[in-house]
């Protein structure tokens, strides 16, 4: 629907009573579970919400437990409408928490301060508080709040919204929230989650909230794209939006949220010509609305269906719906725009002049109004963001060069050391001191060259990032990686040495080194498990280039702010196939985009490169596909010419671990 109020709690699908006593407070043993149930209440039958909460604060609380349950009253009188009593209960809440020392819950009710007041149009007093909304998410790590206050200043500019550049900036706020939340579950796709009622025992439930908090962001999230996409009249992002927001309320099994993404939709199906089916859908579940007398939802889904009727030339209907708006209550301004917007139009068509004259002026007014100091403020305030993101963004630039710089300067040696042992092992079947001497001149003449390079590399790579763009300069890094990779195999060539190289030991050689490159940064972790296998040295640098593409891929992309996380590596042979396998536990892969800037892109198409070198082929999947972190694996399968078919796999593998 509209400007939703993101009201950032946990919520429940509980059983609800028909009285609010104190009888039914001492049916609840466990404090946590009452508390669920009253956050549920606030939502789904607000009145019952604020007589339980001020109830249990009569009785002995402790500072956490007494600023939730204010917290709960403040979320039920804001979803009654009842703007000012919402304001009061949350400040008090947050004068609760602060006392008492409680970070994380000041946050949470910093973001719903910020959203009542930019849903009123005080955006100056609103973005303060998403600021310190903001701080601290950032000091918790609390990447829901992190995404709930992107999604509240998405909520911001689409109430602001005068152009289509208002729109733009809530969808980039909407999507870089929903990036912080990670990919959606499978299982929601399919149906299977279902929270139900919290269980009884304190892990379990802790878990149950953590979901619950996670699905709430992404419905409100999937909520705000979806109503953007209906304002520009774009039925198809509308309905595909809907879809998602509809698995996240069959998930939550929370009543009310299940009637606002069906009636969103049912407003969508109109806009998109399907309109037998959406004005039947919508007619049922607005009754549904009107029986449970919830303000904010009802005046929203009017708002809706006016401006989906009149698209499907249902004058009369739309006529009623707008006018239920007016006169507008306390809260968003959008139900109100739409409801002139139209009147407008239908007065005009029936050439009621005065009628359409006194809603065009009203609806002036109300772009005014948006087009305002404050209007301009929130604009300007997504401005300064947009420059420190991409003044991060060539911060990360500067960091991802130096450690692409490292990783060559890994490889690199990662390659000295095989030459050495090549050298090495010719000495030893060497007839004469000239030929001894001959290889170690070739060895010390192709590491000068390969060093020269690699510091000419750095150099120019230095001077591209202060006036050239992040992409830019990134390719220029790829590109030299993939010319020292057929530099080597020319160099191998060259001295056509026929010694084997056990694929294990380098790789093994090569983790330790990244291990030490990453360690300024964050922490790495990393196990290998590799069967005996012999591969000559150009294959064995091509496959040491495939993996520490995907250790860099993985910290740079799948770590994010937290900076750690663990890389697997094994090694087997399948037949006459060599089989790679790397694989993380980061947030796994996001489809490129141009936000994105290319780089996803330009990573795997290094990966790319080296399968196709290798004559092999390369699969990208989740490692862990129903886990909150899927990760990345990256399995690289391609013909060894050294190898025969192995009937048996080796039980004794080599296994090595390094955790930080």
């Amino acid at each position: 629907m509209l400007a939703v109020f993101p009201l950032l709690a946990v919520g429940l699908a509980g059983s609800s009573s028909t009285a609010t006593t104190a009888d039914e407070i001492s049916e609840w043993t466990d404090i946590g579970a009452l508390y669920e149930h009253v956050s549920w209440l606030a939502y789904e039958a607000p009145p019952r919400s604020i007589d339980l909460v001020d109830q249990v604060l009569e009785t002995e609380l402790s500072t956490l437990w007494r600023g939730k349950f204010e917290n709960a009253a403040a979320m039920a009188l804001a979803q009654s409408g009842q703007y000012g009593l919402a304001r009061r209960r949350f400040e008090r809440a947050l004068a609760v928490f602060q006392s008492g020392g409680h970070a994380a819950q000041v946050g949470q009710i910093y973001v719903n301060l910020g959203a009542e007041a930019l849903d009123g149009g005080e955006f100056a007093r609103g973005i303060r508080y998403l600021v310190e909304a903001k701080r601290a998410s950032i000091s918790a790590k609390h990447r829901v709040m992190n995404a709930w206050v992107d999604f509240t200043l998405a909520n911001a500019h689409i109430e602001a919204a005068t152009s289509g550049d208002d729109f733009d900036a809530a969808r980039v706020y909407l999507f870089r929230g929903l990036q912080k939340l990670g990919p959606d579950d499978p299982r929601l796709a399919q149906g299977t989650i279902r929270l139900g009622a919290p269980p009884r025992g304190p892990e379990a439930l802790e878990r149950w909230r953590q979901q619950d908090r996670d699905l709430d962001a992404r419905y409100l999230g999937y909520q705000h794209l979806a109503t953007v996409a209906f304002l520009e009249s774009d039925a198809e992002s509308a309905l595909r939006w809907v879809t998602h927001l509809q698995q996240v309320a069959d998930a939550l099994e929370k009543p009310m949220k299940r009637l606002a993404a069906a009636n969103l939709r049912a407003s969508a199906l109109i806009i998109d010509g399907q309109v037998d089916e959406g004005t039947a859908l919508f007619e049922s579940t607005f009754r549904e609305l009107e029986a449970r007398q919830v303000p904010r939802d009802l005046t929203s889904a009017a708002a809706l269906g006016a401006r989906a009727h009149l698209s499907a030339g249902l004058e009369d209907r739309a006529q009623e719906l707008a006018a239920s708006i007016l006169p507008p209550i306390e809260g968003s301004n959008i139900p109100t725009r739409l409801a002139h917007e139209t009147l407008v139009e239908i007065y005009k068509r029936r050439g009621e002049s005065e009628k359409a004259l006194v809603h065009s002026e009203a609806l002036k007014a109300l772009l005014v109004s948006f087009a305002s100091e404050n209007g301009q403020l929130i604009r300007e305030t997504f401005s300064a963001q947009q420059r420190n993101k991409q003044a991060e963004l060539e911060g990360r630039v500067q960091k991802t060069m130096l450690v692409a710089s490292g990783l060559t300067l890994a490889l690199l040696l990662g390659a000295s050391i095989l030459l050495f042992r090549g050298w090495r092992q010719s000495t030893k079947e060497a007839r004469a001191s000239e030929t001894v001497g001959a290889l170690q001149r070739t060895l010390n003449r192709e590491l000068r060259h390969r060093f020269g390079n690699h510091l000419a590399t750095l150099r120019a790579s230095a001077h591209w990032g202060q006036a050239d763009d992040p992409t830019r300069t990134l390719e220029r890094m790829r590109q030299s990686i993939e010319a020292m990779s057929a530099l080597d195999a020319v160099v191998s060539g060259a001295h056509a040495h026929d010694d084997a190289v056990d694929l294990g030991v380098y790789l093994e050689t090569l983790l330790t080194l990244t291990e030490e490159i990453y360690a300024p940064l964050g922490e790495l972790g990393w196990t290998i498990e590799a069967q005996p296998l012999q591969l000559d040295p150009k294959r064995s640098f091509l496959v040491g280039l495939v993996v520490a593409e995907s250790v860099s891929n993985a910290f740079r992309h799948g770590y994010g702010e937290q900076g750690t996380g663990t890389v697997r590596v094994s090694v087997r042979q399948e037949g006459t196939q060599v089989v790679v396998i790397t694989e993380d536990d980061g947030v796994g892969l996001r489809r490129p985009s141009r936000r994105d800037g290319g780089h996803t892109k330009q990573g795997l198409a290094i990966l790319e490169d080296m399968a196709e070198y290798l004559s092999g082929s390369l699969e990208l999947q989740p490692a862990h596909p129903h886990s909150h972190r899927p990760g990345l694996r990256v399995l690289l399968r391609f013909p060894n010419p050294l190898g025969h078919e192995i009937e048996a796999v080796d039980e004794k593998a080599r296994i090595s671990l390094v955790s930080r």
